[in-house]
């Protein structure tokens, strides 16, 4: 029924359905994987998560392992929240894809804190961007994402540092190298003893990766996601962020590059995956741990039994993998 509704009503039941807990199954989890020393519920052998921008204000946070994640990552959170760009901003594409240009549409960061903050589960994270608004750029756009930090730095798993959302009016915000480290600097200042990731694109040329991996080494963060949606301009719908498996490739070169530049780093692959074999391909790249979104939202195996599916896959995958290599 969902996938006949326009795509931005679709998802919006499908989230306050996961937050009544429709169609879940309590302690639907059976393995444990280990993220920063909280022990997380997960139906997949190597874990896997929700990944930002299907729960913005953490409202499935208490719902999440009914649904077989191991967490999901709450935002973008930012400091003023907002309605978001006019509408209709999110549409489904070509080769099971999304396209979205959202906005950061959510609930204040102050809004959220007070939703999140009676949680015990180990099993959110927060990703925080800057508030939409052409008007707050420069070092006021510094001052806006620290705001939230302070709001809200103190809680979840890991603390996301978004600095590639590429479907608000601005387009790219914080990759930029000198931006980046004006950004990061600023912000390790006043660092919690959470753990600090960044959340980057995956168009990033070879120099720009390089660069944002010396800031990543120069303040020793904690993590990378990889990646975010790609830019692009669809010749129907305008510019967004694209999501889903044509940005696969991308993300998992994107994961490549990463691993070899930080051997030691937490990588969490996020993009593309709608099976199986490409959470297997993220593992062979070198990511520990693993989100979904548009596969989950969109298919091939999407909805309730989108974990159980892909742990299936994954599984038959990787003894399909060990017994060749033998």
């Amino acid at each position: 029924m969902l996938k006949y509704l326009p795509p931005e009503l679709a998802h919006n039941i499908g989230k306050w359905a996961m937050s009544k807990g429709l169609g879940g199954v309590p302690h639907y989890g059976a393995n444990f994987a280990n993220l920063n020393g909280h022990r997380l519920s997960n139906l997949v052998d190597c874990p896997l998560g929700l990944a930002a921008g299907f729960d913005k204000n953490g409202d499935t946070v208490d719902r999440i392992w009914d649904y077989g994640f191991g967490w999901v990552e709450v935002g973008s959170v930012t400091a003023r929240g907002g309605r978001g760009n006019p509408k209709p901003r999110m549409f489904r594409v070509e080769n099971n894809g999304v396209l979205n240009r959202m906005g950061l549409n959510g609930l204040p960061v102050d809004k959220v804190r007070e939703k999140i903050k009676g949680f015990s589960r180990a099993s959110f994270a927060i990703n925080i961007a800057k508030t939409h608004s052409p008007d707050i750029m420069g070092d006021k756009a510094i001052e806006d994402i620290l705001y939230t930090y302070r709001a809200i730095g103190d809680r979840g798993l890991y603390t996301v540092l978004n600095i590639s959302c590429p479907n608000t009016k601005e387009g790219k915000t914080f990759e930029d190298p000198g931006a980046l480290r004006e950004l990061v600097g600023e912000v390790d200042k006043i660092r919690t003893a959470i753990p600090l990731y960044l959340k980057i694109s995956p168009n990033l040329s070879a120099s720009e990766h390089y660069e944002i991996i010396r800031v990543f080494q120069d303040f020793k963060l904690d993590g990378m996601v990889a990646c975010n949606t790609m830019p692009f301009d669809h010749p129907s719908n305008g510019r967004g962020g694209l999501s889903g498996p044509s940005i696969l490739e991308r993300s998992l070169m994107t994961v490549r590059w990463t691993r070899r530049l930080l051997p030691d780093a937490t990588i969490i692959g996020c993009g593309g995956i709608s099976k199986g074999e490409d959470v297997l391909r993220y593992v062979n790249e070198g990511a520990n741990l693993f989100q979904a979104y548009s596969g989950f939202v969109r298919g091939p195996n999407s909805g309730r039994y989108f974990v159980r599916r892909l742990a299936r896959q994954y599984r038959m995958a990787y003894h399909a993998q060990v017994s060749q290599s033998v």
